[in-house]
């Protein structure tokens, strides 16, 4: 009996465990995006000058696969990884990731054009699922049983109003 539950339990943590994974592919990409984050840049000279080389390779190769459009110039935008490392580190090593993609579009996109538009892309990629569980969360409120019959195009505008809008009490009338 004692053999049969153990078989039972570890084709069942077999099973979980490639469920897992099979779920959560690529991990590395999503860790090579802290590259990016100012807070993450280390502050020794000698660090700096190395840091993030292969993050931003994997990056670049998966925005910018063979065979099809880039989003970015890959050898001008690895040119501009070390002055881009050393902008940050002088001027914004305090602010947050979305305050820098913020100032690098409107202060250096001329300087590191192609680093900006690649900041632009990381910055609209959900790294984790919570907006999507927040969306059918809210859809679920409003699309109750006495309105089912709520056409696709109003559930869209009043989800996104929920969402995106101001709480009820702020808002004007």
């Amino acid at each position: 009996m004692r053999q049969a539950v153990d078989g039972v339990r570890q084709r069942f943590l077999d099973t979980l465990i490639q469920n897992i994974e099979d779920r959560f592919p690529d991990i590395g990409l999503f860790s090579a995006f802290r590259t990016f984050d100012p807070w993450c840049l280390p502050r020794d000279n000698t660090e700096r000058a190395q840091f993030g080389r292969d993050e931003l390779q994997t990056i670049l190769d998966h925005l910018c696969p063979a065979g099809r459009e880039p989003i970015v110039d890959t050898d001008t935008c690895s040119a501009e990884w070390s002055p881009f490392k050393e902008l940050v580190h002088a001027n914004y090593s305090k602010n947050s990731f979305q305050e820098l993609v913020k100032i690098m579009a409107t202060q250096h996109a001329g300087f590191l054009p192609e680093t900006t538009k690649l900041l632009a892309a990381i910055s609209v990629i959900p790294i984790n699922t919570v907006p999507c569980g927040r969306g059918f969360s809210v859809q679920n409120c409003i699309k109750t049983k006495g309105r089912a019959r709520i056409k696709a195009e109003n559930l869209d505008v009043l989800v996104r109003i929920c969402i995106e809008g101001p709480p009820i009490e702020q808002f004007d009338f």
